[in-house]
Parts: C-alpha cells; sequence; structure tokens
C-alpha cells in the first residue's frame, strides 16, 4: 500500500522501495522548491502520472528556474532533491544547519531572505492548481458528464486543475 501525496512523494517512496527520514528531507525540499519557484514541480492529470515523475525525479534545477537565487541557497535545495537518498543529508537537522549558516552567512549588508525570495516567486506564480468539488444528486447521474464539463467551464479551470465529482 502506497500513502501520501504523490506530488510530494521521494523516488524510492513512488517506487514502493524502502523508505527513511531522507524521504521527508526530499518532500521538504520539493516545498521549498515550489515556495521558490512559484510551480509545482511534478504536473499531471493523475496520480500515475504523478508517481512516474516522483520515481524520475526529473526536478529543474532550481537555478534554472530561478537564477536570482543564491548558488548556496540553490545548492542546499538541490542536494535535498537528489534522487538518490544516500546523496541527500544524512538527516533533516544538517540541512537545516545549512540552511540556517546560508542565512547567517549573508550578513546584513547582502542579506537575500527567504521571504523575499518566495514573494518575488508568488508575484510571478501560475495560477494555483486548487481542487473543485460538486456533489451531484443520484437522480442526476445520467447528466453528470455534461455537468462536470460545465463546471469546469464555468469555474475557468486549466487542464492541471482537479475537478471532483462525487455522486450521492
Amino acid at each position: 500500500v502506497l500513502k501520501g501525496k504523490t506530488a510530494y512523494m521521494a523516488p524510492e517512496h513512488a517506487a514502493g522501495r524502502e523508505i527513511d527520514k531522507r524521504a521527508d528531507q526530499f518532500s521538504a525540499g520539493l516545498v521549498l522548491w515550489e515556495c521558490l519557484t512559484g510551480v509545482r514541480a511534478y504536473r499531471g492529470h493523475s496520480d500515475v502520472e504523478l508517481l512516474e515523475q516522483a520515481i524520475r525525479a526529473a526536478i529543474q534545477p532550481l537555478a534554472t528556474q530561478r537564477p536570482d537565487v543564491p548558488p548556496a541557497l540553490a545548492g542546499i535545495v538541490q542536494r535535498m532533491l537528489s534522487p538518490a537518498p544516500g546523496d541527500r543529508y544524512a538527516d533533516l537537522a544538517l540541512a537545516q544547519q545549512e540552511l540556517e549558516g546560508f542565512r547567517l552567512a549573508l550578513g546584513q549588508e547582502g542579506r537575500v531572505t527567504l521571504t523575499k525570495l518566495v514573494a518575488d516567486a508568488i508575484d510571478s506564480a501560475e495560477p494555483p492548481v486548487l481542487p473543485v468539488r460538486h456533489t451531484i444528486a443520484q437522480n442526476e447521474t445520467s447528466d453528470a458528464s455534461a455537468q462536470a464539463s460545465t463546471m469546469t467551464s464555468r469555474a475557468n479551470l486549466s487542464p492541471q486543475d482537479t475537478l471532483v465529482v462525487d455522486v450521492e
């Protein structure tokens, strides 16, 4: 049984292999990467597509997406996102130490804060991918497909958005 959010799984987790605390580090790295870029690392129309991407861990280097991110910070995030668990930090506490060291090394003069970098990413971010939920009564099921299509266009959803239709 595979449990977890497919969009944030480490490659070994998505492949059904044994996982340890470094899988959580990969997920934390994905969240950091997405906060700094303003885009989703994995995109797909189904959990299967997301799992395939997670297994390959084909995430663009942070410096490619955001050349303004300092190389030291990009390096920390990339190490957290290494496809091989052995290439990641031994534990999340070491990744935290590296992040704190990065922050302190900047000093007061050339200080770049994560808040500023994230704010810049938000300013240039794509529209969020938000789930839409609608309940269709049992007597409306014959018309469910048409209703789903109408809801999708009315909500101005793009193909990567999630539309969940419950039938009661």
